[in-house]
Parts: C-alpha cells; structure tokens; sequence
C-alpha cells in the first residue's frame, strides 16, 4: 500500500506506530461509490480515481502532498490542500 511505503519511507515512522496508525484509518474509514470524473484533465491521470473518491464521498477536503494534484486547488466544491494549509485553516477557524 503506497500509504504505508510513504509513512516509512518519508516519514521514517517506526512498524509499530505505523501499524497502529493503519489499524486506526482501517477502523475509522468510510467506503464511498466513486464518482466519475473521466473526461477531466489532471496532470496525471493516476490522479483521477483519487479525485472521484473525493467527490463521490463529498468530502470537506482532499489532503495532499502531490504537486499534481494541489495545482488543481478545488475540485467541485471540495478545496485540495496540503498538510500545512489544512492545519492553518484549522487554527483560523
């Protein structure tokens, strides 16, 4: 799972604490019916079905790291926004 690489590759969090971490998004997360987005132009269209997720479960934000995908800015309604922003936005709030 690329979540998982990324947590240990970038982040360098130890086994345990990423296993607990992926235990808690496994018994925290809600499965959504993609919507589909397939005529729009991404920069990379491996990007897609992430964006489709994001619509088809209405969420309040999409938090990324990918460059490919912050450019976008918004996607319907929903704002797409990295770690550090989403934070900002939260202690304005």
């Amino acid at each position: 799972m690329e979540f998982e690489q990324r947590l240990q590759t970038k982040l360098k969090m130890p086994s345990d604490a990423r296993h607990a971490l992926l235990k808690f998004f496994r018994r925290e997360s809600i499965l959504v019916e993609r919507r589909n987005l397939s005529d729009m132009q991404c920069r990379d269209p491996h990007d897609i079905p992430i964006l489709e997720a994001a619509v088809g479960g209405n969420s309040d934000y999409l938090v990324t790291g990918d460059k490919d995908l912050l450019v976008l800015k918004k996607i319907a309604r929903i704002p797409i926004c990295s770690p550090r922003q989403l934070y900002q936005t939260m202690m304005t709030e």
